[in-house]
């Protein structure tokens, strides 16, 4: 019976432990409405991840259509005016891989 009790603990200790929570993307975003030029902070608050990218899309021909980031905090400045949506893509592993969580915002530069 000691035995069984021991086993069936370590089985329960093993799955509760090897048990892994889902990514959850969060991002803060230091300014929603700037005028052009001003540089906004971006800063991942994403939790159970190990890397994450950043993406940002908006008027057409816009160079910041272009620009990408991988770091948990950056600032970023905007050269022509608009709405632009903002992107964070969060991975549970690193390299960019295992469960994906995405969140999205909008930001307006005039």
């Amino acid at each position: 019976m000691h035995r069984k009790f021991i086993l069936l603990f370590s089985l329960i200790s093993i799955l509760a432990f090897s048990c892994t929570k889902q990514p959850n993307a969060c991002m803060e975003i230091s300014e929603t409405s700037v005028s052009v030029g001003t540089p906004i902070t971006f800063t991942s608050c994403s939790s159970h991840t190990l890397s994450q990218a950043w993406f940002f899309t908006g008027p057409a021909g816009s160079p910041e259509n272009t620009v990408s980031s991988s770091d948990l905090v950056f600032t970023q400045s905007f050269s022509e005016p608009g709405v632009y949506e903002v992107r964070l893509y969060a991975y549970r592993e690193f390299s960019f891989t295992g469960e994906l969580s995405i969140s999205i915002q909008e930001i307006v530069i005039f």
